[in-house]
């Protein structure tokens, strides 16, 4: 299940160093902040729950959003850090009332921008690959 993999992988990136860098604690917001924005669709639909567990689920990933906003964001902008725990809180309080995916799904990507933003995290390659050594 996809679950498992995620959690996986959440579990190895948080566990393997206690104090993670910033950018470490960022792509792990960011991720799963992504999950939430494409798994919410199959928790709820037209403002109903249409699969308990998945629902569950997206309680508990949106607990862990906070949890990580909280433990990664200590070094950003003040203002940066407001503006990004008002739409977590907002986050949370949405998949709590079972809003519409389209609304949760677009405030989780406008959300990872901002963290991206807010944490300098780099998503492009600084160094390109060299197509010589590729022949």
């Amino acid at each position: 299940m996809i679950r498992n993999s995620v959690l996986a992988l959440l579990f190895l990136t948080t566990t393997l160093s206690v104090k993670a860098s910033d950018t470490e604690g960022a792509r792990v917001l960011i991720h799963t902040l992504n999950y939430i924005s494409h798994d919410y669709q199959f928790a709820v639909k037209e403002g109903k729950i249409i699969s308990n567990d998945e629902y569950k689920e997206e309680i508990e990933f949106s607990g862990d959003v906070q949890k990580y906003f909280l433990q990664y964001s200590t070094s950003w902008k003040k203002e940066d850090s407001l503006n990004i725990s008002k739409k977590v809180t907002t986050l949370d309080s949405l998949i709590k009332h079972e809003a519409d995916f389209s609304i949760v799904s677009t405030l989780a990507k406008q959300t990872i921008s901002e963290v991206i933003a807010a944490s300098g995290l780099k998503i492009i390659p600084t160094k390109y690959p060299n197509l010589q050594n590729g022949k």
